[in-house]
């Protein structure tokens, strides 16, 4: 959701922000917009879970057949992933890992699922990290990115701004634009679709998950 640093997402999977106990991504499920994909059969084969954090996403497509792998930077949320995943039953892999290097995996999975992790990184990994996406991709893969659109940032960095952020994390959080996410790509992707669709959040203000405007894009091999 934001640039934060490895330490504060790690602070975050512990509940050591102002931000809430749990991180406000984690809603207790998939984010509705990748239930669709599965339904659609846009996902298929080997799945790639990118900044998996605590796994709900990873679990989910567990739970539907698919073999997944969950890679995220921060060894609390693999942990509670590890457990969500015992918790249902089902089988995953879960690694701490780095998703710009993304090493030892190549040409190997067919599906690439974001769930809001591509805003956070630097805008100067942003193509690096597309880059070890298509390394690590089949030659008919499909990277699917959802990710907050412009239009939600002034309410989130309201609402984080009332919970007590620091001004130089608030100041972070500015999605990237249909532009700069194109440009990011566009070495070794070609866009399939950008729809417009929604992000949900729970805020420790919110006693249900709230809706922000939000992009799900795909994309194939260039």
């Amino acid at each position: 959701m934001s640039e934060l640093s490895a330490a504060q997402y790690e602070r975050a999977y512990q509940g050591k922000l102002p931000i809430g106990k749990r991180p406000p991504w984690n809603i207790g499920g998939p984010q509705q917009a990748f239930v669709e994909l599965v339904d659609s059969g846009a996902v298929g084969g080997e799945v790639l879970d990118v900044g998996c954090g605590s796994g709900a996403l990873s679990v989910y497509l567990a739970s539907q057949g698919f073999s997944v792998t969950g890679i995220d930077l921060a060894p609390t949320a693999i942990a509670q992933a590890r457990q969500a995943a015992e918790e249902r039953g089902v089988t995953a892999t879960f690694l701490v890992g780095d998703v710009i290097e993304l090493a030892g995996f190549e040409s190997r999975f067919q599906t690439v699922v974001d769930c809001g992790m591509f805003p956070s990184l630097p805008s100067q990994s942003r193509e690096k990290y597309a880059a070890a996406l298509r390394r690590v991709c089949t030659h008919d893969a499909r990277v699917h990115l959802l990710t907050m659109s412009v239009d939600s940032r002034n309410e989130v960095k309201g609402v984080f701004g009332r919970l007590g952020m620091q001004r130089r994390i608030l100041e972070r959080l500015d999605p990237p634009d249909k532009d700069q996410i194109r440009a990011a790509f566009a070495e070794h992707w070609n866009l399939v679709s950008m729809a417009d669709s929604v992000f949900r959040v729970r805020l420790p203000i919110d006693r249900k998950p709230r809706e922000l405007p939000a992009w799900l894009i795909s994309f194939e091999p260039a």
